[in-house]
């Protein structure tokens, strides 16, 4: 026969498995939730970096065609269209 600090010891035991059972769940829903948040963040902050990174390449192009532009019209005194421009610079670059 168990006595009653045996069965006390034993329901403090179960009561005490159940709340950290309880506990590691709502911890484990917390950190998932904020993982997911976190990934989202990451999402949408690698968006507006690529966004960027596209606005600067055509900055960059936008600033080489208007250089070459000024450079041809330096050296030879003539005015090439901005289309004739990208279309050597492409060329270029794929050389």
């Amino acid at each position: 026969m168990l006595t009653t600090a045996v069965k006390a010891a034993r329901k403090a035991g179960g009561i005490i498995k159940t709340m950290r059972d309880g506990l590691t769940a709502e911890v484990d829903k917390e950190r998932a939730r904020v993982e997911a948040q976190i990934a989202q963040k990451v999402a949408e902050a690698e968006a507006r970096i690529e966004q960027t990174k596209s606005r600067a390449l055509a900055s960059v192009n936008d600033i080489a065609t208007e250089t070459a532009g000024a450079i041809v019209k330096k050296l030879i005194d003539a005015d090439v269209s901005k289309d004739e421009l990208q279309k050597a610079l492409v060329r270029r670059a794929a050389e």
